[in-house]
Protein backbone atom coordinates (compact mmCIF):
# COMPACT_ATOMS: atom_id res chain seq x y z
CA UNK A 1 0.00 0.00 0.00
CA UNK A 2 2.49 2.80 1.16
CA UNK A 3 4.48 1.63 -2.27
CA UNK A 4 1.65 2.36 -4.55
CA UNK A 5 1.37 5.79 -2.46
CA UNK A 6 4.74 6.91 -3.46
CA UNK A 7 4.71 5.98 -6.59
CA UNK A 8 1.48 8.17 -6.99
CA UNK A 9 3.47 11.28 -4.88
CA UNK A 10 5.87 11.50 -8.08
CA UNK A 11 3.55 11.20 -10.42
CA UNK A 12 1.10 13.70 -8.67
CA UNK A 13 4.24 16.34 -8.38
CA UNK A 14 5.48 15.87 -11.72
CA UNK A 15 2.24 16.30 -13.19
CA UNK A 16 1.70 19.63 -10.86
CA UNK A 17 5.38 20.57 -11.83
CA UNK A 18 4.41 19.91 -15.74
CA UNK A 19 1.42 22.64 -15.34
CA UNK A 20 2.94 24.89 -13.70
CA UNK A 21 5.89 25.11 -16.20
CA UNK A 22 3.13 25.55 -18.91
CA UNK A 23 1.16 28.05 -17.08
CA UNK A 24 5.03 30.15 -16.29
CA UNK A 25 5.43 29.79 -20.57
CA UNK A 26 1.62 30.63 -21.27
CA UNK A 27 1.94 33.86 -19.14
CA UNK A 28 5.36 34.60 -20.44
CA UNK A 29 4.46 34.20 -24.29
CA UNK A 30 3.63 37.54 -25.89
CA UNK A 31 0.42 38.63 -27.02
CA UNK A 32 0.14 39.68 -30.43
CA UNK A 33 -2.74 42.65 -30.79
CA UNK A 34 -3.37 43.46 -34.78
CA UNK A 35 -5.02 46.98 -34.61
CA UNK A 36 -4.93 47.83 -38.78
CA UNK A 37 -3.74 45.99 -41.71
CA UNK A 38 -1.10 47.74 -44.08
CA UNK A 39 -4.00 48.39 -46.52
CA UNK A 40 -6.76 49.26 -44.21
CA UNK A 41 -4.41 51.66 -42.67
CA UNK A 42 -3.50 53.91 -46.06
CA UNK A 43 -7.31 53.90 -46.48
CA UNK A 44 -8.00 55.75 -43.46
CA UNK A 45 -4.96 57.75 -43.52
CA UNK A 46 -5.94 58.91 -47.20
CA UNK A 47 -9.42 58.84 -46.70
CA UNK A 48 -10.14 61.90 -48.84
CA UNK A 49 -7.56 60.89 -51.42
CA UNK A 50 -8.87 59.75 -55.05
CA UNK A 51 -5.69 57.12 -55.04
CA UNK A 52 -3.15 55.79 -53.15
CA UNK A 53 -0.30 54.97 -54.33
CA UNK A 54 3.80 53.97 -53.29
CA UNK A 55 7.12 54.70 -54.56
CA UNK A 56 10.34 52.62 -53.26
CA UNK A 57 13.00 55.01 -52.57
CA UNK A 58 16.77 53.96 -52.94
CA UNK A 59 18.82 56.85 -50.90
CA UNK A 60 21.58 58.15 -53.05
CA UNK A 61 24.87 58.12 -51.28
CA UNK A 62 25.14 61.09 -49.62
CA UNK A 63 21.52 60.46 -48.70
CA UNK A 64 22.32 57.48 -46.98
CA UNK A 65 25.10 59.45 -45.48
CA UNK A 66 22.99 62.25 -43.78
CA UNK A 67 20.32 59.67 -42.94
CA UNK A 68 23.41 58.04 -41.20
CA UNK A 69 24.24 60.40 -39.25
CA UNK A 70 20.80 61.85 -38.41
CA UNK A 71 19.23 58.34 -37.20
CA UNK A 72 22.21 57.68 -35.89
CA UNK A 73 22.09 54.24 -37.55
CA UNK A 74 22.96 52.98 -41.17
CA UNK A 75 20.29 53.55 -43.80
CA UNK A 76 18.92 51.31 -45.61
CA UNK A 77 18.96 49.94 -49.07
CA UNK A 78 15.63 50.96 -50.18
CA UNK A 79 12.37 53.02 -48.59
CA UNK A 80 8.66 52.38 -49.00
CA UNK A 81 7.15 55.55 -49.22
CA UNK A 82 2.95 55.78 -49.73
CA UNK A 83 1.12 58.78 -50.97
CA UNK A 84 -2.68 59.99 -51.52
CA UNK A 85 -3.27 61.90 -54.37
CA UNK A 86 -6.76 64.42 -54.55
CA UNK A 87 -7.50 67.32 -55.87
CA UNK A 88 -4.80 69.34 -56.18
CA UNK A 89 -2.28 66.68 -56.10
CA UNK A 90 0.04 64.82 -53.02
CA UNK A 91 -2.23 64.90 -50.20
CA UNK A 92 0.39 63.35 -47.61
CA UNK A 93 3.14 60.40 -47.51
CA UNK A 94 2.74 57.59 -44.68
CA UNK A 95 5.60 55.48 -44.14
CA UNK A 96 5.29 51.76 -42.49
CA UNK A 97 8.00 51.10 -40.11
CA UNK A 98 9.41 48.67 -37.23
CA UNK A 99 10.86 49.37 -34.06
CA UNK A 100 12.08 46.51 -31.76
CA UNK A 101 10.35 47.21 -28.53
CA UNK A 102 11.15 45.07 -25.24
CA UNK A 103 11.61 41.96 -26.88
CA UNK A 104 9.81 42.35 -29.86
CA UNK A 105 8.82 44.37 -32.61
CA UNK A 106 6.33 47.04 -32.94
CA UNK A 107 4.69 47.94 -36.50
CA UNK A 108 3.36 51.43 -36.72
CA UNK A 109 2.77 53.53 -39.36
CA UNK A 110 2.87 57.82 -39.63
CA UNK A 111 1.11 59.96 -41.82
CA UNK A 112 3.32 62.97 -42.30
CA UNK A 113 1.86 66.33 -44.42
CA UNK A 114 3.10 67.80 -46.54
CA UNK A 115 4.77 70.49 -44.19
CA UNK A 116 6.64 67.33 -42.99
CA UNK A 117 4.61 67.05 -39.22
CA UNK A 118 3.22 63.80 -38.25
CA UNK A 119 -0.45 64.17 -38.23
CA UNK A 120 -1.20 60.51 -37.28
CA UNK A 121 0.34 57.81 -35.85
CA UNK A 122 -1.10 54.28 -35.45
CA UNK A 123 -0.17 50.53 -34.24
CA UNK A 124 -0.59 47.98 -36.90
CA UNK A 125 0.98 45.54 -34.83
CA UNK A 126 1.90 45.30 -30.89
CA UNK A 127 3.82 42.22 -30.10
CA UNK A 128 4.47 42.22 -26.12
CA UNK A 129 2.93 41.03 -23.29
CA UNK A 130 2.00 44.28 -22.07
CA UNK A 131 3.06 48.17 -22.60
CA UNK A 132 0.91 48.44 -25.65
CA UNK A 133 -0.73 51.68 -24.01
CA UNK A 134 1.43 53.30 -26.70
CA UNK A 135 -1.04 52.94 -29.20
CA UNK A 136 -3.76 55.20 -27.67
CA UNK A 137 -4.40 58.60 -28.77
CA UNK A 138 -3.84 59.67 -25.14
CA UNK A 139 -0.12 58.97 -26.01
CA UNK A 140 0.35 59.29 -30.12
CA UNK A 141 -1.39 62.84 -30.14
CA UNK A 142 1.97 63.98 -28.43
CA UNK A 143 3.31 63.00 -31.80
CA UNK A 144 0.56 64.97 -33.89
CA UNK A 145 2.35 68.14 -35.09
CA UNK A 146 5.99 67.03 -34.33
CA UNK A 147 8.64 67.87 -37.28
CA UNK A 148 12.26 65.65 -37.79
CA UNK A 149 13.82 69.08 -36.29
CA UNK A 150 11.53 68.67 -33.15
CA UNK A 151 13.70 66.80 -29.79
CA UNK A 152 11.09 64.38 -29.59
CA UNK A 153 12.69 62.67 -26.60
CA UNK A 154 10.27 60.76 -23.62
CA UNK A 155 11.07 62.51 -20.29
CA UNK A 156 11.28 65.98 -22.48
CA UNK A 157 8.96 66.99 -25.01
CA UNK A 158 7.04 63.65 -25.12
CA UNK A 159 5.79 62.15 -21.43
CA UNK A 160 6.12 58.59 -21.15
CA UNK A 161 3.10 55.79 -19.98
CA UNK A 162 3.75 54.02 -16.53
CA UNK A 163 4.08 50.30 -17.45
CA UNK A 164 5.00 51.33 -21.39
CA UNK A 165 8.13 52.99 -20.58
CA UNK A 166 10.56 51.17 -23.13
CA UNK A 167 7.64 51.00 -25.63
CA UNK A 168 6.98 54.48 -25.66
CA UNK A 169 10.57 54.93 -26.06
CA UNK A 170 10.68 52.74 -29.05
CA UNK A 171 7.26 54.26 -30.92
CA UNK A 172 9.44 57.71 -30.54
CA UNK A 173 12.34 56.48 -31.99
CA UNK A 174 10.72 55.06 -34.76
CA UNK A 175 8.36 58.10 -35.32
CA UNK A 176 11.29 60.42 -35.66
CA UNK A 177 13.14 58.11 -37.76
CA UNK A 178 9.93 58.00 -40.27
CA UNK A 179 9.64 61.97 -39.69
CA UNK A 180 13.41 62.41 -41.27
CA UNK A 181 12.61 59.78 -43.88
CA UNK A 182 10.37 62.14 -45.00
CA UNK A 183 12.25 64.97 -44.92
CA UNK A 184 15.75 63.65 -46.42
CA UNK A 185 13.91 61.62 -48.91
CA UNK A 186 10.66 63.36 -49.88
CA UNK A 187 10.05 66.84 -48.97
CA UNK A 188 13.57 68.11 -49.64
CA UNK A 189 14.47 66.66 -52.99
CA UNK A 190 11.03 67.84 -53.34
CA UNK A 191 7.67 65.38 -53.58
CA UNK A 192 6.32 65.91 -56.78
CA UNK A 193 10.03 64.55 -58.27
CA UNK A 194 10.31 61.96 -55.99
CA UNK A 195 6.77 60.96 -56.07
CA UNK A 196 6.34 61.37 -59.77
CA UNK A 197 4.60 57.72 -61.55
Amino acid sequence: MRDAIRQRIPRARDTLGAALIAGALATAAPAQGVYWTKADLLKSFFAECERVSYRTIDPSPSQAARLAKRLGEPARDAYTVFYGVGKGGIRGIALIDEEIGQHMPITFGVLVGTDGAAERIEVLVYREAYGDEVRGHRFTRQLEGKRSTDRLRVGDDIDAISGATISAHSLVRGVKRCLVLAELLVLEPGMVEVLRP
